[in-house]
């Protein structure tokens, strides 16, 4: 999950992480880019042999950085100084346009949890996530929130052969903390849980086991 702000002739920085992703070498490789429906946009590896005529290579320069066509900026509908965001889905890397901030839920939009900064939002009483997905703003949150010493695990996933995860049920979050006191992360773990319940109630997920207290905090 990584942003990057583009400038007004479409200069971006591809984070290393992505670039690592792809096994590409800056200054040496080329990417292609195809617009595929929801906005978004896949990036892949150029290989020369294997799609010559193809596609039109997009070459990474020695920073790690690629232009975006005027083409492909307005699929996505960006402007100067609109971020980009970079993730991997489905095994595929896809860059799509960064959402907007929204209140944070957590604190309520005061930047704190019992007097101490909300890790979700930093302080400032926002979130950005790139998803309504309940699961990736999670995602997204608790690695933002690392800094703070706020660890979170998530199961009843099954690794598939191909290295991806796929839910075997309703998820059950456990949140942790090692410099955050019990009620704090007990405030922040009662949120999601209620998120994650709405959510896939929906979905038609069994949720009896919700009610049984499974889903406590862990106090440290």
């Amino acid at each position: 999950m990584l942003y990057a702000p583009v400038s007004n002739n479409g200069l971006v920085t591809l984070p290393k992480i992505a670039r690592d992703y792809l096994e590409l070498i800056s200054g040496e490789d080329a990417m292609k880019l195809t617009p595929v429906t929801g906005n978004c946009i896949l990036i892949a590896k150029y290989k020369q042999d294997e799609e010559a005529g193809l596609a039109k290579p997009i070459r990474l320069t020695k920073k790690g950085q690629f232009t975006i066509s005027g083409k492909h900026r307005n699929w996505l509908q960006l402007d100067e100084g609109t971020e980009v965001y970079f993730s991997i889905q489905n095994d595929k890397l896809v860059m799509s346009k960064a959402a907007k901030f929204k209140v944070c839920l957590v604190c309520q939009m005061t930047g704190s949890i019992h007097g101490i900064e909300c890790c979700i939002c930093e302080g400032s009483g926002n979130i950005r996530t790139h998803s309504p997905d309940i699961l990736t703003e999670i995602f997204v949150a608790f690695k933002n929130g690392r800094k703070y010493g706020m660890v979170y695990s998530l199961i009843n996933q099954e690794q598939l052969p191909d290295g991806s995860s796929e839910l075997r049920g309703l998820p059950k979050l456990t949140v942790r903390s090692s410099t955050k006191p019990y009620k704090y992360v007990l405030a922040i773990q009662e949120h999601y849980e209620k998120c994650i319940k709405e959510e896939f109630f929906k979905l038609n997920f069994q949720v009896d086991e919700w009610e049984g207290g499974m889903y406590r905090a862990i106090e440290i």
